[in-house]
């Protein structure tokens, strides 16, 4: 989910951050501005408090929270977030024919001043481009 997303890219012990690795921009970091993908061990000096690499740049993420149908204005804000107000969805196939879906991160197409762990942007779930893409996730019990 978003809110997943978030902490796992800018919680810390000291508070949340503006950049997974802190409180100001750090050229090096991730994978913004480049000419394409890089592994994501290419960028491991910008990991996380949680030890997530590679949450800004390199490809923007899907998460699996609606954005609302109106792209320029989110129906589920972020201020307001409640997981249990139906934005956090298990698959596309029940959203509406509008509906639209968030990413986070920026893409290495992103200007390093267009990152930081508060950008989002949304999209239709059927977008298909080059600088978009999943982070997979295990839950290990």
């Amino acid at each position: 989910s978003e809110a997943e997303w978030e902490k796992a890219a800018s919680w810390s012990p000291e508070g949340k951050r503006r950049y997974p690795w802190g409180a100001a921009w750090e050229a090096g970091r991730c994978n913004a501005g480049g000419k394409g993908t890089t592994e994501v061990t290419a960028f491991e000096s910008g990991a996380s408090a949680y030890g997530a690499v590679d949450m800004l740049g390199n490809v923007e993420e899907w998460t699996r929270t609606a954005w609302g149908s109106n792209p320029t204005e989110a129906q589920f804000t972020y201020e307001d977030y409640d997981a249990y107000d139906g934005r956090d969805v298990e698959g596309v196939e029940g959203l509406g024919a509008q509906m639209r879906v968030i990413y986070r991160g920026g893409s290495f197409r992103s200007k390093p001043e267009d990152v930081s762990t508060t950008q989002r942007g949304n999209s239709a779930p059927s977008s298909k481009i080059a600088w978009r893409g999943f982070r997979v996730v295990l839950l290990v019990k």
